[in-house]
């Protein structure tokens, strides 16, 4: 098996293939020794992901609005002019309702208003009504049990009287 001696340079190594003087066996002992075909590097063994990166960590700011509060909005006729936000891009006056996005300025909206992706979402949003929690509840059996029509009135119900037998 072919061993690589960490730490050391081409000219200790090529030593190695012959004898071993003094001073080169102490070094040798405190170099680690790994093979190439086994195992993790020593040098990683003990690192591990930590934790979550800025942009994850920032993503709930940023969540854009669930389809269905898009879609309930977008069915409201009354249209209120957008108020000045100077932290949003173009003061927050260029708004795409349908994706949820500010932009700069009204041509960068209307070359919006131009692509496949907003296409796509318009056409989802006239569509039927997106999902919601409620339509889970009722698929996972959550919601109100369904016995079907009534039968009869409970008035109408006549009590018979027990034989004796």
């Amino acid at each position: 098996m072919d061993f690589v001696l960490k730490g050391l340079d081409m000219a200790i190594r090529d030593e190695f293939s012959g004898g071993l003087s003094a001073n080169l066996q102490s070094l040798a002992r405190s170099v680690v020794i790994y093979s190439e075909t086994m195992g993790r590097c020593p040098n990683h063994k003990n690192s591990k992901k930590k934790g979550y990166s800025h942009k994850t960590a920032l993503r709930a700011k940023f969540m854009k609005k669930g389809d269905d509060l898009i879609h309930t909005e977008l069915r409201v006729d009354e249209r209120k002019p957008l108020p000045v936000d100077e932290d949003l891009p173009g003061m927050g006056q260029y708004y795409c309702l349908h994706c949820d996005r500010y932009f700069a300025s009204a041509n960068i909206r209307d070359d919006h208003f131009k692509t496949k992706l907003h296409k796509k979402r318009v056409k989802m949003m006239k569509g039927a009504a997106p999902h919601n929690q409620v339509d889970a509840d009722v698929a996972a059996g959550m919601g109100r049990p369904d016995n079907g029509p009534k039968l009869r009135e409970s008035s109408s119900v006549i009590p018979v009287a027990m034989e004796a037998f």
